[in-house]
């Protein structure tokens, strides 16, 4: 179960914003962790970023730590159009033809 715990407006477009989430496992070494996410959307695309925070370390930062020392690995994806173009001397977009999804995984071993 995931538990938003904090939203946070970014800028006037309602769906653009930034969350601290709590998933709620069963798992001992997953209940220190927060995910914190970022989501964005506009004409141009949209993504989602999100990464695992200890508990310990957002806690700092919230109560006015340096936010160097919390170490982040970002994963997420991204959603642009896929748009078809006039001649080669037209550059007006003509039609879209779907959407195009990029994937990224940060993982540290």
């Amino acid at each position: 179960m995931v538990q938003e715990i904090t939203h946070i407006a970014n800028g006037r477009e309602p769906r653009n914003f930034i969350s601290l989430l709590r998933v709620n496992s069963g798992k001992l070494s997953q209940r220190n962790m927060l995910i914190l996410q970022e989501s964005y959307t506009n004409t141009s695309g949209s993504y989602v970023i999100y990464a695992p925070v200890d508990i310990v370390a957002m806690n700092v930062v919230l109560s006015g730590g340096d936010p160097d020392y919390v170490a982040l690995l970002p994963s997420g994806f991204a959603i642009l159009p896929d748009c078809s173009v006039g001649d080669g001397n037209n550059q007006e977009v003509v039609s879209s033809s779907g959407s195009c999804g990029t994937q990224a995984f940060r993982n540290c071993q």
